[in-house]
C-alpha cells in the first residue's frame, strides 16, 4: 500500500477496472516515519501516529504514470499530493483476472512502485457485487456520538478496533459466490482518507474479503446547487460505481446510525433493476427505529430493506431467500 524511497512515501489506494475505466486513488508525502501497529501500542504511539497521518506534508505538482493492463496513464499530483486517476477507455478491455497489477512512476523523482494484486475488475458472471459502510455496519465506532467516535480514531489502531461479531464469516460468504466465481466488495465510508492504512489493516488482520476501500476527500467540496442527497459522499461514490459497472445487481449494506437506508432506496431508485437488496443494522433503540422505517415509507423501494440487529440472523434470511 506505501513505499518510501528516501524522504518520499507513495500511498497507493486499491482501485478498479471496468470495460468503461480505471479508477486508482493515492497520495504523494513527504515520509511521515509511521510506527507499524502492533496488538499492545500504547495510547500515546496511536495519538503520535493519527497526528503523522493527519499533519503529514503532500509532495504536489508531482508528475507521475500509471503502467496496468497494457496501458501507460499520466497523472499530476494536486497541491496537496493527493492524485484521483479517472481513465476512460476507449476501447474495450477483457480483463481475465480479478486482481491485477500495476506499476506507478515518478520519474523526476526516482521512483517506482508496484502492486501485485492493486486493481480488482470484477467478474463478468459474478451473481452480484457488494458495497458496505464501515462505521457501525462492519466496525463498532459509535457514530452517533461524535466525540466518542473522534476519541476511537484518535487512540485505536487496526488491532484494537473491533468488528462486530459475525460480519467476516457473513461477507465471506456473500463474496464466495454460488457459482463458485467470486462477488466483487466494494467499502464505502465518510472517514477520510488519512485513516487508509488503518481501514485497510483491520480488514486483512480479521479476515474480511479484499476489495477498494473507498474514503472521503477532506479536501473536496461538494456542489451546492446539486440535490440534497447528492451532496453526500456516500451517494456520489456508490452511484459512480453503478454507472461504471455495467448491469451487475448490487446488496448495499449500512446501519441506521446515519442515513444508509434513505441513500441506499435513493440509489435503488435512480438505477432501476440494479439493487438486489437494502440490508440495514439496527443500532439504535426501538423508538428511532421505528421512526427510521417511517422515514423510508416513501421510498418505492422499501420492500427490499432488510433490518437486522445480528449477523448470524441476517445470513439465515439470506440463505432461505437463497441468495447466499
Amino acid at each position: 500500500m506505501g513505499k518510501e524511497i528516501g524522504n518520499i512515501r507513495l500511498m497507493a489506494f486499491r482501485g478498479y477496472v471496468c470495460d468503461k475505466c480505471i479508477r486508482l486513488r493515492g497520495r504523494l508525502i513527504k515520509e511521515n516515519n509511521l510506527t507499524p501497529a502492533s496488538d499492545n501500542d500504547s495510547i500515546w504511539r496511536n495519538l503520535s501516529n493519527i497526528r503523522k497521518r493527519f499533519w503529514v506534508k503532500g509532495i504536489g505538482r508531482a508528475k507521475g504514470r500509471l503502467f496496468t493492463l497494457g496501458r501507460c496513464i499520466e497523472f499530476e499530483t494536486n497541491k496537496k499530493g493527493y492524485f484521483e486517476i479517472d481513465y476512460e477507455l476507449k476501447d474495450s478491455l477483457f480483463v481475465e483476472r480479478i486482481w491485477n497489477e500495476f506499476k506507478i512512476v515518478f520519474p523526476d523523482l526516482n521512483l517506482n512502485y508496484y502492486e501485485d494484486e492493486g486493481i480488482i475488475s470484477p467478474p463478468v458472471n459474478a451473481e452480484f457485487g457488494i458495497i458496505s459502510d464501515i462505521d457501525d455496519t462492519v466496525v463498532h465506532s459509535n457514530v452517533k456520538n461524535k466525540f466518542k467516535l473522534f476519541l476511537k480514531a484518535m487512540i485505536s489502531n487496526a488491532f484494537s478496533k473491533r468488528a462486530i461479531r459475525g460480519t467476516s464469516r457473513f461477507f465471506n460468504a456473500l463474496a464466495r459466490g454460488k457459482n463458485g466465481i467470486a462477488n466483487p466488495v466494494f467499502y464505502v465510508s465518510r472517514s477520510p482518507m488519512q485513516l487508509y492504512d488503518v481501514l485497510e489493516d483491520f480488514f486483512d488482520l480479521n479476515n474480511f474479503p479484499r476489495g477498494p476501500v473507498l474514503l472521503r476527500n477532506l479536501n473536496k467540496e461538494s456542489d451546492k446547487n446539486l440535490a440534497a442527497h447528492k451532496k453526500i459522499q456516500k451517494y456520489n461514490i456508490i452511484s459512480r460505481i453503478f454507472e461504471d459497472i455495467g448491469e451487475l445487481e448490487f446488496i448495499l449494506i449500512g446501519d441506521s446510525s446515519e442515513k444508509d437506508a434513505m441513500i441506499y432506496l435513493q440509489i435503488a431508485e435512480d438505477f432501476p433493476g440494479r439493487v438486489k437488496r437494502i440490508l440495514i443494522r439496527l443500532v439504535d433503540d426501538e423508538d428511532n427505529e421505528a421512526l427510521l422505517k417511517r422515514h423510508i415509507e416513501g421510498f418505492v423501494h422499501k420492500d427490499k430493506v432488510i433490518f437486522f440487529r445480528h449477523y448470524k440472523d441476517l445470513q439465515l434470511e439470506l440463505q432461505a431467500l437463497k441468495i447466499i
